[in-house]
């Protein structure tokens, strides 16, 4: 469900029309277990043709601090030229280590003309999801950390 709250801006040289939360067994879900796999994908539509967009994913906590997010520029990857009419589906996919609690996701395509930056689509605070935990730890994710203790 999308967040009635969402910020929807940009100059729709792109557009993100379609999205998904979905979960390690492959369902479309908002509960994310803490710990599993899970991915978070966009469907953009071109309505021009853009060279070298850069697609972006962040989560945020309910106060409004980004916690984490990426893009295809930090993760070097090529998406190379987007024709007029085509469409794109971006997937994000990794680990859910953020504690237990709410969270919202942005998403956005963005890109350079020569030297300035331009946002094409954002779609900020589009939907909320929760991290389902039975194990939390303190500060905001969880560094899966193993612990001995030895008698000595």
């Amino acid at each position: 469900t999308i967040n009635d709250n969402v910020l929807d801006y940009g100059e729709r040289q792109a557009e993100i029309v379609d999205f998904a939360v979905v979960d390690q067994y492959g369902a479309f879900s908002n509960m994310i277990q803490k710990g599993s796999m899970f991915e978070v994908k966009a469907k953009l539509r071109f309505n021009e043709t853009v060279k070298d967009p850069i697609f972006t994913f962040t989560i945020k906590n309910p106060q409004g601090t980004d916690i984490t997010g990426t893009n295809t520029m930090y993760e070097r990857v090529e998406t190379g030229v987007c024709e007029k009419g085509q469409e794109r589906v971006v997937t994000y996919r990794q680990q859910m280590d953020l504690q237990g609690g709410d969270y919202l996701i942005s998403l956005g395509c963005t890109g350079y003309v020569g030297d300035e930056f331009k946002v094409y689509h954002r779609l900020y605070d589009l939907v909320s999801v929760s991290v389902i935990s039975d194990k939390n730890t303190v500060g905001l994710f969880d560094m899966n950390t193993q612990i001995t203790v030895e008698e000595v």
